[in-house]
Order: structure tokens, then C-alpha cells, then sequence
């Protein structure tokens, strides 16, 4: 599909869920990932802000696990202590007085590449609820866009649970801060910006 079809589209035009069969209509059969770039034009078009943009013109940030701080930092792979750093933020912006940090997904459906990218986003939201608990931080929010119809089911209760996975790992912090994180799909995003931010 062109490129001019996918920068057109509206809130509506989104698919909800996506389908592995819809990604590859939309972005053709490529290895190469074209999910965020889209995610972050769309986010960029329909709400106005640039997520490209990290405090004090840095180019990433990430938090360390075991000492709750936040980095800038690209690379972790040669450093000793690799494993206690979350992924880095796929986003950043402020608006209206509110830090707005970004995690973009699209992940279709099961299998071991993508059940692999999940802990690591599960393990980043953990982080980032006990990084605003240690700070007392009440401007700071977490946006997970969780699109892709297999990811979209971590977003939602499991039969027999009454949490998710994502909102488990932040009760375990504080149940009080539920309010700083958005889990969904892009699609459901319109509502929670308009009430929150």
C-alpha cells in the first residue's frame, strides 16, 4: 500500500485489531518493521506532537531496574550491566505540563520473536511505576500503544484474572498509579488523550 494511503488515514481507518493480514496489506511483506515509523507519523498528524524530541536533546532514554533512575542511553550491550536496563523509550514528548513517555508495539500474533518482546515491555512498565513512585513524580505518564490482536490481549484480563498482566506488575507497585499509564491499541488512544492529557 503507498505511503500516501497510510499518512491519510484517520482515527476511524485504524485497524482495531490488527491482523497479521491487515500489517501485511498495509505494509507490504517486508522484514523491515514499519510499525513505529507509522505509529509515530500517525501520533505526529493526529495529536501534533513529535516524539522524536528527549529532554536535554538527547536522542533515547531508558531506566535502570535496579537503581529506579532514568538515562539517556542508546547502546547497553557491551556494558556489564546490560541486563538491568529496560528497553529504551520509543517516545518522548511534553505537553500541557505532562512528561508523555512512549512504548510502540504491533504485534500480530504468537510466537517466540514476539512472545520475547513482551516481558521486556512488561518489565519497562514496572520500572516506570516504581521510578514515578521513588520520585513522587505526578506529571509523568507511560503510553504503551499495545496494537497488533496478539499483543492486545496482554492489555485486557485473562479469564479468571481481574488484572492484566500490564496493570498486575503497576498494582504491585501502588494501585494509586494506574492513572499515569495508557495500555492499548493506537485506535483507543482519541479517548484517553482527550480525558487525560
Amino acid at each position: 500500500m503507498s505511503n500516501v494511503i497510510l499518512e491519510n488515514m484517520t482515527w476511524d481507518d485504524l485497524p482495531h485489531p490488527w491482523t497479521k493480514a491487515k500489517r501485511k496489506e498495509l505494509f507490504q511483506n517486508t522484514r523491515q518493521s514499519k510499525d513505529e515509523s507509522f505509529q509515530k507519523g500517525f501520533i505526529r498528524r493526529h495529536l501534533g506532537v513529535d516524539l522524536t524530541k528527549f529532554p536535554e536533546g538527547k536522542r533515547s532514554l531508558r531506566l535502570n531496574k535496579r537503581t529506579i533512575e532514568a538515562v539517556p542511553m542508546r547502546v547497553i550491550k557491551t556494558r556489564e550491566d546490560f541486563v538491568d536496563w529496560t528497553e529504551d523509550f520509543d517516545g518522548y514528548c511534553q505537553v500541557n505540563n505532562k512528561e508523555l513517555f512512549w512504548n510502540l508495539k504491533n504485534i500480530t500474533c504468537a510466537g517466540g520473536s514476539q512472545n520475547r518482546s513482551i516481558r521486556p515491555i512488561i518489565d519497562m512498565t514496572e520500572c516506570f511505576a516504581k521510578w514515578i513512585k521513588k520520585n513522587g513524580d505526578t506529571n509523568k505518564y507511560f503510553i504503551c500503544i499495545t496494537d497488533g490482536q496478539y499483543l492486545s490481549g496482554f492489555v485486557r484480563p485473562r479469564p479468571g484474572n481481574t488484572l492484566s498482566q500490564f496493570e498486575y506488575v503497576v498494582d504491585q507497585v501502588d494501585p494509586s498509579l494506574k492513572k499515569y499509564f495508557f495500555f492499548g491499541q493506537l485506535k483507543d488512544l482519541r479517548e484517553w488523550w482527550s480525558a487525560n492529557v
